[in-house]
């Protein structure tokens, strides 16, 4: 069953940033002709969940989860309602990061499976996130055989967060992340995450959303907060005639700006069309999604 996905970090003590989320679902909502669902009544019921997030969380496998519930809610609450940050005792936990998940199906009706709590229009669930917990660990890259695996930069689907996702679990036991190309051989992304690199020209450099990836929410903000420099190629641009009616509007500013250490404040980014060759030899690299924020990898 297709469907629309998004992923959301939820963080003691620090408002989520719901609305790059939102927006995005509801423009693969608009491509996917599925107007009729309402992002509002999503926001709604993130804010307030019906009190059965108690029984998830009383069924967790982290005793401090159901002993001491997540962290102070940013919903109303009442008797008969339980935020999805508000706490099932009156302790919050401190520095615990979760993932709460929505699931938005596109077909089929709505059923909720373990772990999940089903709403009007989506599915959610909410876990602790414990991946690379060091800050100072350097994540694991693995470019991946072409012949093998590569993206089309001609499906649609790649340009939306949906369920249609390719299997990459064997490759992922030998390496933290991988790194695939096109159809063309370009540089793409990762299989959970954007790609952000530095030359030994101290140029940054990350791949244009024409070369077939999704348009992430953490790599908007680095974009937002730094001077874009755009490669365009004359038959794949958002510029383009028909590219958005094809693709659907994957360009849209989330006018959010994020400070990291790397790319610097003032550093120019390049989005272009690039090779394993260039990759291969950066200076440095990131990763970035919503869940890790901008990581250091290395192959």
């Amino acid at each position: 069953m297709l469907a629309l996905f998004e992923t959301i970090r939820i963080e003691d003590d620090r408002e989520p940033e719901l609305a790059p989320h939102l927006a995005r679902l509801a423009r693969g909502l608009k491509y996917f002709g599925r107007e009729d669902i309402n992002t509002d009544v999503i926001l709604s019921e993130i804010n307030v969940i019906p009190s059965e997030i108690n029984v998830i969380l009383s069924e967790a496998k982290d005793p401090h989860i159901a002993t001491k519930g997540l962290p102070r809610p940013f919903g109303a609450r009442n008797d008969k309602t339980v935020s999805l940050r508000g706490a099932v005792g009156d302790e919050a936990i401190h520095n615990t990061i979760y993932k709460l998940k929505i699931t938005v199906p596109l077909e089929g009706s709505l059923e909720a499976g373990p772990g999940q709590i089903q709403g009007k229009y989506a599915l959610y669930s909410l876990e602790p996130y414990g991946r690379f917990t060091d800050p100072n660990y350097i994540i694991k890259l693995k470019l991946l055989d072409p012949k093998r695996y590569h993206s089309n930069s001609k499906d649609p689907l790649v340009y939306h967060k949906t369920t249609h996702r390719e299997d990459f679990s064997e490759e992922l036991k030998h390496c933290d992340e991988v790194i695939w190309l096109n159809e063309r051989g370009e540089i793409a992304e990762g299989s959970y995450t954007n790609i952000f690199w530095q030359d030994a020209a101290g140029l940054w450099h990350t791949p244009a959303i024409e070369t077939g990836i999704l348009a992430g929410t953490m790599r908007a903000k680095i974009l937002s907060r730094h001077p874009e420099q755009k490669q365009r190629h004359p038959e794949r641009s958002e510029g383009s005639p028909g590219f958005a009616q094809q693709y659907g509007d994957c360009f849209a500013p989330t006018g959010l700006a994020t400070t990291i250490a790397d790319p610097r404040n003032d550093a120019a980014i390049k989005q272009g069309f690039y090779y394993p060759e260039d990759l291969l030899a950066a200076k440095q690299i990131l990763i970035t999604n919503s869940m890790l924020g901008a990581r250091h990898a290395s192959f």
